[in-house]
């Protein structure tokens, strides 16, 4: 099990910043834990992810396929055509799609 929570700071604009904690077992079972503060910008994150996402709707047009497209529900926070959120599970949809290419 995981929480993840995400706030709204007006006074940060565009940037981002996560605080993650990562409990796990370490040298001889003894439990450790992993803290990491990062810092971002939300615009120059998303830029690669818009990238790759116009890349698949172009493939999409050149195949004439239309409509919802759960392969792709990985770059949305609430796809739409699917209840999968687990990002493993969807990442897996997109490979699926990606393989039928060849």
């Amino acid at each position: 099990d995981h929480k993840v929570r995400i706030d709204y700071f007006p006074v940060r604009g565009d940037r981002k910043e996560a605080w993650d904690t990562i409990d796990f077992e370490g040298w001889l079972g003894e439990r450790m834990t992993m803290k990491i503060n990062w810092l971002g910008i939300d615009s120059i994150l998303a830029a690669p992810l818009i990238i790759d996402l116009s890349r698949f709707m172009e493939h999409a047009l050149r195949e004439s396929k239309v409509g919802i497209m759960e392969h792709l529900s990985l770059f949305f926070k609430s796809p739409i055509g699917t209840d999968e959120y687990a990002l493993d599970k969807q990442y897996q949809m997109l490979l699926g799609y990606v393989k039928s290419f060849e």
